[in-house]
Order: C-alpha cells, then sequence, then structure tokens
C-alpha cells in the first residue's frame, strides 16, 4: 500500500514482496531494486521480526539465502520522493539523434513525477521493490511475472490508474483510498493518477 501527497511526503510505502526461487540452486541473498530518493526505513519478514539490510544507492540487499523452491516474504517500508538519477534509462540530452527504436528515454523532470494534482510512476523508476537488477545481463533482463493487490491513498478528487481491476474505493473531503486487484500476472507495475473523467 501507498500513500501519497500527505503530511508533505510525495510517498509513504508499505509494501509487501512475495519471491520465489524458481531456480535449482541456492540463492545466496536477495537484491531488490528501489529508487534512491526513498529513504528506507525497515525490512521486516512475514512474522513482523526485522531483516538486515544493505542499502546500495538504488540497490536494497537482503543476506537472506533461498533455497531452490523456497518462497520468502518482506515488507518494505520507506517514504520520499523520485530521485531522476535513480533510473536507468537513456539520458535524451547525451544522444543527438535517437535511433527509431531507442527507449525508454530519460526526459528531465517528464520522466516521472508526483505533483499536487496528478501522478506519473512507470515501472522503470522503482516506485516500489523490484526483485532483480535491470543491469548486467548478456541477454535482456529476465522477466519475472507477478499479481498484485493495490492500495493507495491519495488526495480526494483525483482517479488512480495501474494494471489489473479498480476494487472498492472509500472517500473523505479530503483523501480517497483506491484499491486495484492484479490476478493475471503482469511484468511489472505503474502509478498514475489524475484529474481523469471515468467512463463506465
Amino acid at each position: 500500500r501507498a500513500r501519497v501527497m500527505s503530511d508533505g511526503v510525495p510517498l509513504r510505502g508499505e509494501v509487501t514482496v512475495q519471491i520465489q526461487n524458481n531456480e535449482e540452486s541456492v540463492i545466496d541473498s536477495l537484491v531488490f531494486l528501489l529508487n534512491p530518493g526513498f529513504k528506507l526505513t525497515a525490512v521486516s519478514d512475514d512474522n513482523g521480526r526485522p531483516v538486515q539490510w544493505v542499502r546500495r544507492m538504488g540497490l536494497v540487499v537482503l543476506p537472506s539465502p533461498l533455497g531452490p523452491g523456497e518462497k520468502a516474504s518482506y515488507r518494505f517500508d520507506y517514504a520520499g520522493d523520485i530521485d531522476l538519477d535513480g533510473f536507468d534509462l537513456l539520458r535524451a540530452d547525451d544522444l543527438r539523434r535517437l535511433p527509431a527504436r531507442t527507449g525508454p528515454v530519460m526526459k528531465g523532470d517528464m520522466t516521472a513525477w508526483i505533483r499536487d494534482r496528478s501522478i506519473f510512476l512507470p515501472p522503470r523508476c522503482a516506485w516500489y521493490p523490484r526483485p532483480g537488477v535491470d543491469y548486467g545481463h548478456t541477454e535482456g533482463r529476465p522477466v519475472s511475472f507477478a499479481t498484485a493487490d493495490i492500495r493507495v491513498d491519495l488526495p480526494a478528487g483525483l482517479e488512480m490508474v495501474t494494471q489489473g481491476d479498480p476494487g472498492p474505493r472509500t472517500k473523505d473531503a479530503d483523501r480517497a483510498v483506491h484499491t486495484w486487484s492484479v490476478t493475471d500476472p503482469v511484468p511489472q507495475f505503474s502509478l498514475n493518477a489524475g484529474e481523469y473523467s471515468v467512463y463506465t
């Protein structure tokens, strides 16, 4: 779940990630991507016990071995704003002309944002802890599909859009809570909101 634009904090996340080792060997440590603009305050296991972690810029490393076929669940507590330099995207100002199939591309503050009346957080900005890393692969990043239950508390008047199907919502004069359910596995999740018109 996430709370956006509240008490002067652009985004506050309490995200639980469930993972499984589908490899035939033990994974010595678990690596997650999280935008370095977010201050990570705690990581805990599914019993609420604190888990040791190391932060290296946009990487969060948990020295927690995971055997073949084993599953684990971790909760990440973090808050802050997107660091635009925390993307691993191409920088448009470094290229005189972009090849036709180049992308996604870094476009300064148009790449991702959290503003009073709109939110645009594509998956590559690492607004939530994503297992694995986006670099160092000789044949592209392995795709890892996942389902999700997403709950976002945001200013009233904004409509939220993400993958999956919208669920129940509650609201008062100032805030609204939107829920989305992703039952068909997808490779990653975005978070977008704005003053949209909804047609059913």
